[in-house]
């Protein structure tokens, strides 16, 4: 084929984007095809010589391919793959022959950002993304300006297009820069109208009150500062006057210097979040099945008792499936300062049992997000419950000998029935302690709120009246939707561990959940089981049992035929050696264990 036709070959594929990496793909069966096609659309008389000439340019592109990714190290092993993707300087001394390989870094303002932009895109694709994320963060940020009323929204004619005002105020921010402060601005928004059911404009008391909120967590030590900037920002490009802004405070500024400073101590106290008293899950019971109540505020109830009676963090909550628990579908990861604020706005609506409010609104904001993880390990430690038992709350995975137990569920029904018990039989004798719940309130109000000892005696004071008012109420009794009521076994307290016994003489008959029954030889004689420790069921003896009143006998105290006779055996055993005619010894060398079983006769 002569040049000229095989230079026009060459363009055509060119312009259809078949050539070099993309040629290399076919194979040299597609040959025919692609000279049919080139003969078609070119007019060219010999076909054969097309045919040969396509069927070499797809060698050579497949030759040309394999050594460029032999180049790139991709036919290596992984560790030659890793060293020629890092930059690599010049060794002093290395031979001549030694190629010293360099990864070519993206030109400035091209690299890879944390964004959702396709960077494999071309130019006008991700301006347009970019483009398109700016005019969404407008409008959150038109709502926001909307919220505080800001003054800068004046300037503007009453026919001017919103999203054009908003990007005016915003300037040359960059977008992170922008997402990042209406970020913390919604929050603190959200948070306050829930907390305090307020609207903006707010003071430098809530925004102290809000990173208290944030340290708290805790979070990180920029985060104050980071909080602070975004509402410097805000409150100076919508015109706020300088005197008016909040941000400017010398007590808040004095506020997120001593929070920074106390976040960036090592090993800081842990915040404890008091727990709930017996009368706030009542109260969180009626409020969830209240039908009057809004399905937000019942939903968040149900959520805090589940948190409780599950002993759970709220980021165990966060991954439990809605499917799971049959409530609502779909789910919503909250973050902390959502929970926290759902926490606020169900103990603002919490009522006792004649409709009155059950907490004083200068406390709404004392519990946390652990507290109901904390209700009932530490009522039940007041009972007195086991330790074993209380552990075994809240655990996911247990752990050594635990991991052969199938027990959970019951144990920690039986827990609860106990719980639910012994709180009802304190409620109706007037006998619940909430002491520790209400010096967590004065402490609170003292070193949060700033109140003088006089003042938060009067509102713990207030608290205290309002829980002492649930010990009043009638019995709770279970009704049954059936006609006939199955009466509930009383939950059983778990019982203590008994004292240590001492038996100094005689024989003790221990007895099985089977009916066998082992016989032990009691004082110095015996075995350490027979001395002191405690038996579910057993008989203490003066002289030695009938043969037909045991099963088995301890090896421990009868080592041996020659160690059987005893002077307090009965007169009427055998002088040979045997003091229990029918149970069968060891003939053996080796004696056997105390646990092993001897069978009779």
């Amino acid at each position: 084929m002569d040049p000229e036709a095989e230079q026009r070959c060459a363009d055509k594929l060119q312009s259809v984007g078949l050539w070099g990496e993309s040629l290399a793909t076919l194979n040299s069966g597609d040959a025919e095809g692609v000279a049919q096609q080139l003969v078609d659309e070119l007019g060219l008389p010999f076909y054969d010589d097309v045919v040969a000439w396509v069927a070499s340019c797809i060698a050579n592109a497949q030759g040309m391919l394999e050594l460029s990714q032999r180049a790139t190290g991709l036919h290596g092993d992984d560790l030659s793959w890793r060293t020629l993707q890092h930059k690599k300087g010049e060794h002093k001394g290395a031979g001549p022959g030694i190629p010293v390989m360099t990864l070519a870094l993206p030109e400035k303002g091209k690299r890879k950002r944390k964004r959702g932009l396709d960077l494999a895109a071309s130019e006008g694709d991700r301006q347009a993304a970019e483009r398109r994320e700016r005019e969404a963060l407008c409008v959150r940020l038109m709502a926001v300006l909307r919220r505080f009323g800001a003054p800068c929204l004046d300037e503007f004619s009453a026919g001017f297009d919103p999203e054009r005002a908003s990007a005016v105020v915003a300037g040359r921010i960059r977008n992170s820069s922008l997402r990042r402060y209406l970020r913390f601005l919604e929050e603190f928004v959200f948070w306050m109208y829930r907390a305090k059911l307020r609207e903006p404009p707010f003071s430098a008391g809530d925004a102290i009150d809000f990173l208290f909120m944030l340290a708290d967590k805790p979070c990180g030590p920029t985060i104050p500062g980071a909080f602070l900037k975004s509402l410097a920002w805000f409150e100076r490009v919508s015109g706020f006057p300088f005197e008016e802004r909040i941000s400017v405070k010398t007590v808040l500024l004095s506020t997120r210097d001593i929070l920074v400073k106390e976040l960036k101590k090592p090993g800081i106290p842990v915040h404890r979040a008091p727990r709930l008293p017996g009368a706030m899950i009542a109260a969180l019971e009626r409020l969830v099945s209240n039908e009057k109540e809004a399905m937000g505020i019942r939903a968040g109830a149900y959520y805090r008792l589940l948190k409780c009676w599950g002993t759970l963090r709220y980021d165990d909550i966060q991954h439990l499936s809605p499917s799971a628990i049959r409530f609502f579908a779909g789910r919503r990861m909250a973050s902390y300062a959502e929970a926290a604020t759902l926490t606020t706005a169900v103990n603002r609506r919490l009522v006792d049992a004649e409709g009155q409010r059950l907490i004083p609104q200068e406390l709404v904001e004392m519990w946390t997000e652990h507290s109901e993880r904390a209700t009932l390990p530490t009522i039940l430690d007041g009972f007195g419950l086991d330790p074993r038992d209380r552990d075994a709350l809240g655990r996911w995975r247990p752990e050594g000998s635990d991991v052969y137990s199938r027990s959970f569920s019951g144990k920690i029904r039986r827990i609860h029935r106990y719980f639910a018990s012994e709180l009802e039989r304190l409620r109706l004798a007037g006998d619940v302690d909430d002491y520790d719940v209400l010096d967590a309130a004065f402490q609170w109000l003292r070193a949060r709120r700033g109140f003088s000892s006089d003042d938060a005696e009067g509102v713990v004071d207030a608290f205290k009246r309002a829980l002492e008012s649930w010990t009043a109420q009638d019995p709770i009794v279970q009704e049954s939707d059936g006609e006939e009521e199955v009466a509930e076994e009383e939950p059983e307290a778990p019982t203590e561990a008994p004292d240590a016994v001492e038996r100094t003489s005689g024989y003790v008959l221990v007895f099985s959940k089977r009916g066998t029954a082992r016989l032990h030889r009691a004082g110095k004689e015996g075995c350490w089981m027979a001395r002191a420790r405690h038996f579910d069921e057993c008989r203490v003896v003066q002289e030695m049992p009938e043969p037909d009143e045991c099963s088995y006998r301890c090896r421990l105290c009868w080592p041996g035929p020659e160690e059987m006779n005893d002077s307090s055996d009965d007169s009427s055993e055998d002088s040979s050696g045997s003091a229990m005619p029918g149970v069968a010894e060891d003939s053996g060398t080796s004696p056997r264990a105390s646990w092993e079983r001897v069978p009779l006769g």
